[in-house]
């Protein structure tokens, strides 16, 4: 199918790198990031993705989130060639909507909603984190104390004593 008949809710599969950007990466020198890489690991993590935008030139975009070091990133790509992609689903269609497409659209949904919250998210991660090392930083206190006082054994013997009674 010619990219150029793509239209915004479709969802193609992205089947290989196109020869382009393997040959744009082969010339890169500064060891940056280059689209063939970032299609890679697009294909690796879901090689699924919805068309989102439509240029004036009539070439179909896809926005894709993945995650280089730990950080997450969003990149936007331009389908510029048609030998490297198939055709999922077309959004205009009156065909049932296969798993793929839907998976794709959910996705879609966590990484536009992970977007939008991400720093309130990202509050709550700090504050659960200080948090965790205030207990952590209470549980060494008691266990400090406990060892001070050697309540916690006292406590401990009684209960030993206890079951012997009984």
């Amino acid at each position: 199918m010619n990219r150029k008949y793509l239209e915004i809710g479709d969802s193609i599969k992205l089947l290989k790198v196109p020869s382009w950007d393997l040959k744009q990466r082969e010339k890169n020198e500064t060891k940056e990031l280059c689209t063939a890489t970032v299609i890679e690991k697009i294909i690796k993590k879901s090689p699924i993705v919805i068309i989102d935008y439509i240029d004036e030139y009539k070439n179909p975009w896809f926005t894709s989130i993945i995650y280089v070091n730990g950080e997450r990133e969003i990149h936007t790509i331009a389908l510029m060639e048609d030998e490297s992609w198939q055709l999922v689903y077309k959004s205009n269609s009156n065909d049932s909507m296969p798993k793929e497409h839907e998976i794709a659209l959910v996705e879609k949904q966590i990484e536009e909603t992970m977007e939008k919250y991400e720093d309130e998210y990202m509050a709550l991660a700090k504050k659960s984190e200080k948090l965790y090392d205030e207990k952590e930083a209470l549980k060494l206190e008691y266990e400090n104390l406990d060892k001070k006082s050697g309540l916690n054994n006292l406590f401990e013997r009684v209960a030993i004593l206890k079951e012997q009674k009984i």
